[in-house]
């Protein structure tokens, strides 16, 4: 049995970008009980780093939150939903960019794990 769980296949996409998204919708419909079996879920998808639930977590939460300012922030400016949206989605741009940039020049380990 050890042996099958250890040579089982690694799915860090799912565990890394579906999860984090499952939690956004889990935690923006008040679903909150979802994240334990999301967690669980990211753990098995990802059998060659054992600590991959804590970066899913933070993903998790990170993104919801980022989702509930966005909302918030949209209801309360109703006339500038254009402006509001714009600064929105550049945040996101700006630490996606920003993550770009640590990669390829820090050479950080993030690189050496393949998806």
């Amino acid at each position: 049995m050890v042996r099958s769980w250890s040579k089982r296949k690694s799915r860090l996409w799912l565990a890394w970008v579906a999860v984090p998204l499952a939690m956004n919708a889990a935690g923006l419909t008040d679903l909150w009980w979802l994240w334990l079996p999301l967690l669980g879920l990211a753990g098995l998808w990802s059998p060659s780093w054992r600590w991959n639930w804590v970066l899913t977590l933070q993903l998790g939460i990170v993104g919801t939150e980022w989702a509930y300012v966005g909302v918030s922030a949209l209801v309360a400016w109703r006339t500038q939903r254009a402006l509001v949206g714009t600064i929105w989605a550049a945040s996101a741009l700006a630490i996606a960019m920003a993550s770009i940039a640590n990669r390829r020049y820090q050479r950080l380990p993030e690189r050496s794990i393949r998806m």
